[in-house]
Parts: C-alpha cells; sequence; structure tokens
C-alpha cells in the first residue's frame, strides 16, 4: 500500500492552527472557572468563619401618654392605632346627718358614697399629626354635713348628697371618640328626730362607651349605702395602674352626729369623688 506524503508546509499550518485553537480553549477556561477566595481563618480553613448580618428589623415605635388633667395628643409619625383606657371621676360622698337635741337625742343617719366613674378600654384609629383632645373627669364635690338641732328637743337637718363626677371624654374634629361616665354623688343622712335618722343611698356608678374596635366597657361600682357610713365605689382595674391622685372611686360616706347632746351634734362631711383619668399606649 503506497502511502501519500504530507507536504511539510501543510504539516506546519496543521500544527499552528491547532496550537491557536488550544490556546484559545485555555483563555476560555480561565474566564469561565470561578476564582475561590482563599480561606479568612488559617491555611486550612478549619478556622470559625464570620456569621452573616442578619437584616435590619424596621424601627418599631413605642410609646405611653397619661392625663391626670386636660389636654391634648397627637399621634407621632407612623401611629395609626392605639390603646386607650380611661375612666371617669367618682361621685362625692354624701354628708351626715345632724343629730337632735336632748331630750329627742335621736342621732343623725349615716351617708352614702359616691359611685365610682366608668371604665372603658378600646382600639381607636388615628391619624398621625391630628389633634386629640383630652378632657379628663374632675371628682364630685362631698357633700355637706347637716346641723345638729338647737336646744329644746328640736331634730337635725339632713347631710347633702354629694356631687356628680364629670366624664372622661377623647375628642377629634369629626367628635367624641370615648366616653368614661362619673359616677353619681351618695345621699345624705337624714337628720335625727326621736329616732335615729335614715341612712342616705348610695350613689350609681358611671357608664362608659368607645367607637373604636375591641371595646370593653364596664359600668362603675356602686357606693355603698349609708348603713355605717357607705363605702364609695371601687375604681375598675386596669392593665395600667390609676395614679393616687386620679382614683376614680367614689367619695365614702360618713357617720351623722351623736345623739345625747345639747345642742344637737353636727354631722360630718363626706368625701369627694377621685378624678378620673386616660392613657394612650402604642
Amino acid at each position: 500500500m503506497i502511502q501519500k506524503s504530507v507536504p511539510l508546509r501543510s504539516r506546519g499550518r496543521r500544527r499552528a492552527l491547532l496550537a491557536s485553537l488550544a490556546a484559545a480553549t485555555a483563555f476560555s477556561c480561565q474566564l469561565l472557572t470561578p476564582a475561590f477566595a482563599a480561606p479568612a481563618h488559617g491555611a486550612g480553613g478549619d478556622g470559625p468563619r464570620p456569621k452573616p448580618k442578619q437584616p435590619q428589623a424596621p424601627a418599631v415605635i413605642h410609646g405611653l401618654r397619661e392625663f391626670t388633667a386636660d389636654g391634648y395628643f397627637t399621634p407621632p409619625a407612623g401611629v395609626t392605632s392605639v390603646h386607650v383606657q380611661a375612666w371617669g371621676a367618682g361621685g362625692g360622698g354624701g354628708g351626715g346627718g345632724g343629730a337632735a337635741s336632748t331630750p329627742l337625742a335621736g342621732p343623725g343617719g349615716a351617708s352614702g358614697g359616691g359611685g365610682a366613674g366608668g371604665f372603658t378600654w378600646c382600639v381607636l384609629k388615628v391619624k398621625p399629626g391630628q389633634g386629640y383632645t383630652v378632657d379628663v373627669g374632675t371628682g364630685g364635690t362631698a357633700g355637706t354635713a347637716g346641723p345638729g338641732g338647737p336646744a329644746g328637743g328640736n331634730p337635725g337637718s339632713p347631710g347633702g348628697t354629694g356631687g356628680s363626677g364629670a366624664a372622661t371624654t377623647l375628642s377629634s374634629s369629626s367628635g367624641v371618640q370615648l366616653l368614661a361616665g362619673g359616677g353619681t354623688g351618695g345621699g345624705g343622712g337624714g337628720g335625727g328626730g326621736a329616732t335615729a335618722g335614715t341612712p342616705g343611698p348610695g350613689g350609681w356608678g358611671g357608664s362608659a362607651q368607645c367607637t373604636g374596635r375591641d371595646v370593653v366597657n364596664r359600668p362603675g361600682e356602686v357606693g355603698a349605702s349609708g348603713a355605717a357610713g357607705g363605702g364609695g365605689g371601687a375604681a375598675t382595674d386596669g392593665i395600667v395602674g390609676l395614679p393616687p391622685s386620679n382614683s376614680g372611686a367614689g367619695g365614702d360616706g360618713v357617720i351623722g352626729g351623736p345623739g345625747g347632746l345639747t345642742p344637737g351634734a353636727a354631722g360630718f362631711q363626706g368625701l369627694p369623688g377621685g378624678a378620673g383619668y386616660l392613657v394612650v399606649f402604642w
């Protein structure tokens, strides 16, 4: 078999072409091959590796505003709903009745305690930057003491009824959003005569209402009757405690004037109701 010889010039051209293809392939591999970073710790890469950074959570806005007196609430930027708890003011305790003078000698009747303010807790939608007016209820005034009877066997006078507590409200430009009503005052004790004066009745607790959602409305506790100087109605417990000066409770009733004296002994003045309170938190 006769083999044809390949000219030297053709062999040279083929070798040059193969060399060019090999160089191009190597360059392409360098471009396509990813570069691996050197280990961060130690030549062997067996040291602790830095932890990846956690994504930063957006800032959460929290705050609390309490009102022991009238004022304004302006929601900060980003706040579109708030929790509100509010107490109405308590009614004042009634005054004790005055005793009769001897020989009637009847003691004055004890007075009734005032009713507690109503309580509401709800979630209100608000607009950042909009002003909301807060009116904190003032406590009911104390009932006046009944005078004792003059000498000569005269009966004593009844004590005065305590004043009603005022409502605590939160209002916007569209009207009242929340209202916690005040309790009514306790009744005064009756004046003494030949027998003891009649006890005064306790005041009624205030009501409450809110236009928001997740609403809890509780009426104020009724004040005790004046059988022995009736206590005022207790305020409803909330998540946020009431400050001492703003109890929302009804004022206590008191005893009447003691009998057997000439002239008759006067009764005692009742105690005022606690002021209302409102707190906003988000």
